[in-house]
């Protein structure tokens, strides 16, 4: 009695690989443009408010370390090598501190209990007192 022989399917045809080939181009185009998004426009800043009063507006690429006071207490922000963080802050938890290093426009860090929020924007990118929700 012959043996019939038995050959499994490929894996990938030919078609699968073009269009896993098209994803990964696609992907890393959309990489590309988010890396050069924050040299446009002028770069980035900074930004650093206390409730709702803007306390501070830095060049990003500025090494900073600045001391803010909130409602419970002194923050420390520091700016180092285009990096953002939050250091010391007199919170209970320290989520803020937890957040670990920004660097993107739109990124955003913010100590809840003490009311301070630090946050990354392209300069003359974002118009002031404009929103982008509303919740109730």
């Amino acid at each position: 009695m012959a043996r019939a022989e038995f050959q499994l399917p490929p894996l990938a045809t030919a078609t699968d690989w073009v269009m896993l080939g098209a994803v990964f181009l696609c992907s890393l185009s959309f990489y590309g443009f988010r890396m050069l998004e924050d040299r446009a426009e002028g770069g980035l800043v900074t930004v650093v408010q206390v409730g709702d009063e803007r306390v501070a507006v830095l060049p990003a690429r500025k090494d900073t370390v600045l001391v803010v006071s909130g409602k419970l207490g002194e923050v420390r922000i520091v700016q180092q090598a285009g990096e953002l963080w939050l250091e010391d802050a007199p919170c209970r938890l320290k989520i803020c501190e937890r957040m670990g290093h920004i660097h993107r426009s739109g990124e955003v860090i913010v100590c809840a209990p003490n009311k301070v929020m630090v946050r990354r924007e392209r300069v003359g990118g974002e118009r002031e007192g404009t929103l982008d929700a509303i919740s109730r």
